[in-house]
């Protein structure tokens, strides 16, 4: 049987997973929708997450910007940030190292040389013609 709590972070989530985009999206507007406490919100999701609500839209964000850079390197990162709900790079900067522990420039940087990588091997083939550097 699930708990009140656990069917508030789970609505709550399939909430932040269709909206994560609008910039506006944050704790007190989810709560509102689902028409619970700010204050139970928070609950709800330390209890069952260990986190709060607003850790989970900058989780949700940051994973998303993440694959989104990591699979299209080439797009601009700042139009990029801004389709993932972020206002803009810096927020986006912050919320990819206090949630995913890693900095958002060597994440492109090191996106980027695996996007040269995979098209000079389409050229040529063989492993030693890998581009190799420290990162």
């Amino acid at each position: 049987m699930t708990s009140p709590l656990h069917t508030i972070v789970l609505a709550a989530s399939q909430l932040i997973q269709a909206e994560f985009a609008d910039p506006h999206l944050d704790p007190l507007l989810i709560s509102q929708r689902q028409q619970v406490d700010p204050g139970l919100l928070d609950t709800a999701f330390l209890h069952c997450r260990g986190r709060r609500c607003s850790d989970e839209i900058a989780i949700t964000r940051a994973s998303r910007l993440f694959k989104l850079l990591g699979d299209n390197p080439e797009h601009n990162p700042e139009h990029s940030a801004r389709s993932c709900g972020f206002v803009g790079l810096h927020q986006a900067s912050e919320a990819f190292q206090s949630q995913l522990g890693i900095e958002l420039g060597t994440h492109l940087h090191t996106s980027q040389r695996a996007l040269e990588d995979r098209l000079l091997r389409r050229e040529d083939p063989r492993p030693e013609r890998l581009i190799l550097e420290s990162v």
